[in-house]
């Protein structure tokens, strides 16, 4: 009896395993091309991208206080948390695709700003925006693909999209870290900031088609 139990449990498992196979085989090839791109998009967008302890670095350069660039960087929450619910609503109207290339524009000027700027009162302006931009891209995106995706592949797209876009900002923020040591702390910023306004335009693209 325990041999016929322990080789049910086993083509149980094998058959688990084939149906998750052909789930996630499923799932790619009915996702629609605009996910994909989307995907593809946001990744690549992340591997420019970085750890915000990098702001607070750069930050630290301007004011030569650590207590004043993790005080911007509060301030950053603030905004972001502030901002997340009305910026939610005005996405609902103008469309998810919309407010999410308003958000990258807003971040490619940011950054920008990050990289030039020597001015104590606009990085309190930069780190505001910064938090615009969190608000409008955060949330935002994870229901966008929820509006491309089938309703029961939404776990699976968002959690994708989540995975890849996490790993490519770790090999984004290594990446940082080279350029800065090796080309200066404002090479890496100018970078970003062009990464994201070329990803802004691809979606405008990938929008109009």
């Amino acid at each position: 009896f325990a041999i016929v139990f322990s080789l049910l449990v086993k083509e149980v498992k094998v058959q688990s395993k084939r149906n998750e196979k052909n789930f996630y085989s499923t799932f790619w090839k009915e996702a629609p091309k605009e996910y994909k791109l989307f995907l593809v998009l946001v990744t690549l967008f992340s591997l420019a991208n970085s750890s915000d302890v990098f702001l607070i670095l750069k930050s630290k350069q301007t004011t030569n206080s650590d207590f004043t660039s993790l005080l911007g960087y509060v301030f950053y929450n603030l905004i972001y948390a502030v901002a997340s619910y009305p910026l939610g609503i005005i996405s609902d109207k103008v469309g998810k695709m919309k407010m999410y290339i308003v958000g990258l524009l807003i971040f490619s000027v940011v950054y920008l700003g990050f990289a030039i700027n020597n001015n104590f009162i606009l990085l309190w302006l930069l780190f505001g925006f910064y938090g615009i931009y969190a608000a409008a891209t955060e949330g935002i995106s994870k229901a966008l693909v929820s509006d491309l995706v089938k309703k029961e592949f939404k776990g699976t797209a968002i959690g994708l999209l989540t995975m890849s876009s996490s790993f490519a900002i770790m090999i984004g923020s290594f990446l940082t870290g080279v350029l800065w040591d090796n080309f200066g702390a404002a090479v890496p910023f100018y970078f970003s900031s062009a990464a994201a306004f070329i990803t802004a335009i691809l979606l405008i693209k990938l929008k109009s088609n």
